[in-house]
């Protein structure tokens, strides 16, 4: 049983450190020459591919109902799209780092919209936190520099809030629905989207670089199937309070290796202000025994 906990908080911290090298892996292919929409949609479509073999040995097929599909797929199509169309755009003018805490904003937007939704009470220490969380929100972008992209700001922070409500309507609307079931189709919904818009936008490009492939592969197999198979089986093991502590390395790995792959740029200010952002987000969660993560 320790081995199998143990385990669990591995499975936890490689799952963020998969979705931790997204945001450097898609600057990475925005190089070789993909639109976001080309990107998406063959991380998406690679990826569904995978999870519907994962699941048709699971069974989950056996189990499947047609209101139940729709639903994944549209979150999918909605959700989902709209969440990684803004985190992948905003990636183009602000750094990798501070996009994925932005991103990581998103438990206070859940919490304030809970206390709308579900007329869920916002205790004294709750807004403590939110309030220190937003103190470094204000010092992770850095307003004494001169050089803020407020397109890239905005469309953060876009990602956090848009984030929020995804997770706060699919809480009400995937009860008791398997998790990788729910991801199987709200890839393949996903990518549905992101095909369309790659055909509207002037086809699907098809690119004969070596390292594009390999951005593609590593988006579409580690930081997406890999990374929610991982996240899920660890909520088996530790409990999704534990799962979504450990997620804060996913940050801190987007931030590190945008350091060390993009030579991206860390002032004092912007780095005092993720570690305020992250410690006020980890006491937030711990103050809250139920934690949603989709």
């Amino acid at each position: 049983k320790k081995t199998n906990y143990l385990w669990g908080y591995a499975q936890a911290a490689l799952s963020a450190i998969g979705f931790g090298i997204m945001g450097v892996i898609g600057v990475m292919a925005y190089q070789e020459g993909f639109s976001t929409a080309d990107l998406l949609s063959w991380r998406f479509g690679i990826a569904s591919i995978i999870l519907i073999f994962i699941s048709l040995n699971r069974g989950l097929f056996k189990k499947l109902s047609p209101k139940k599909t729709l639903i994944c797929l549209l979150m999918g199509i909605i959700g989902y799209t709209g969440m990684t169309l803004l985190f992948f755009n905003s990636i183009k003018y602000i750094e990798v780092g501070l996009t994925t805490v932005l991103l990581y904003t998103y438990p206070i937007f859940v919490l304030t919209i809970s206390r709308f939704t579900d007329k869920n009470k916002i205790n004294l220490h709750q807004l403590f936190l939110v309030i220190i969380a937003f103190i470094g929100l204000f010092f992770a972008i850095d307003l004494g520099s001169e050089n803020i992209n407020w397109i890239g700001i905005i469309l953060g922070i876009s990602t956090a809030i848009w984030y929020s409500i995804y997770l706060t309507i699919g809480e009400k609307i995937i009860k008791d629905i398997d998790p990788i079931f729910v991801s199987t189709f709200v890839s393949i919904g996903a990518f549905v989207s992101y095909f369309f818009i790659a055909i509207y936008s002037g086809g699907l490009i098809i690119t004969s670089s070596k390292m594009g492939w390999i951005s593609v592969l590593t988006l579409a197999i580690f930081s997406t199937v890999f990374a929610i198979v991982l996240l899920f089986q660890s909520i088996e093991k530790i409990g999704a309070v534990k799962a979504s502590l450990i997620s804060n390395l996913e940050p801190v790995t987007a931030v590190i290796l945008g350091l060390i792959f993009l030579s991206e740029t860390l002032s004092i200010s912007q780095f005092f202000g993720m570690v305020i952002i992250l410690i006020s987000i980890t006491l937030l969660i711990t103050a809250n025994k139920k934690v949603k993560i989709i």
